[in-house]
């Protein structure tokens, strides 16, 4: 992953102008303010509350979810609780606009990528979405939580941007380095119809993700390690 990521290109100049902890930042008081920063002790702190009358900006990336998926990428299809013999066939309103879905695919959080690192990298597809005059769905999802649709796609790197259209069926993944720049660039070509390596498929099955809670994960500790006292090996000689 560490080969991968550095292999695209530092997230410190992922906008003009901005550094990695810019983006960082700018994710964090905007998108996660209702979350304790990693420094944050409640045995040492209290409690953490977020700023009075705070809310997400209308700019912030969803973690892809089926709900989420279905209320921003599909409203065309029946709810989920849709009846057809209760309800009868469900048919969208005839002047409703189905939106391009742009979807962020994150690395895991491990050792080479942390929690400020994947805000940054959230914070980029914010700067990217502000440069983009289309009103767009934007979403993003950890790597290995959504197989079918990574697989649909073609995603083979992280982190990677890329737009579906569930009324088209039809998707894309940009093949540049990971830069607001050059992510508002890919979403331009795309609405005018030039966007590279279109796939056809049906909207896959989604899967349930595991919420991320804006921390890094627990790290094993040495004292946690697998201790081999006791295993016995069999060797013939």
């Amino acid at each position: 992953l560490r080969s991968t990521w550095l292999g695209l290109v530092a997230l410190a100049v992922a906008a003009r102008g901005s550094t990695e902890s810019d983006l960082a930042e700018s994710y964090r008081d905007e998108c996660a303010a209702d979350i304790a920063p990693a420094s944050w002790s409640v045995e040492e702190d209290g409690e953490w509350e977020a700023p009075a009358n705070w809310k997400p900006h209308k700019d912030c990336p969803v973690q892809l979810t089926p709900a989420a998926f279905k209320e921003r990428c599909a409203p065309h299809e029946a709810p989920e609780d849709w009846d057809e013999e209760e309800d009868g066939v469900f048919e969208p309103p005839p002047d409703l606009a189905v939106p391009t879905c742009v979807v962020a695919f994150v690395p895991v959080l491990g050792y080479d990528e942390v929690a400020r690192r994947r805000m940054a990298t959230l914070g980029a597809v914010m700067a990217a979405a502000r440069k983009e005059p289309r009103p767009l769905e934007y979403l993003w999802s950890v790597e290995g939580d959504q197989p079918a649709l990574e697989a649909a796609l073609g995603v083979g790197t992280y982190p990677v941007l890329a737009l579906y259209n569930a009324k088209r069926e039809a998707g894309a993944v940009m093949r540049h380095a990971f830069t607001a720049d050059n992510m508002a660039s890919f979403l331009t070509r795309a609405s005018i119809g030039r966007a590279e390596g279109v796939r056809s498929f049906s909207p896959p099955e989604l899967q349930e993700p595991e919420v991320w809670d804006g921390r890094d994960i627990e790290m094993p500790r040495c004292g946690d390690e697998m201790k081999y006292d006791d295993v016995e090996l069999e060797v013939d000689f």
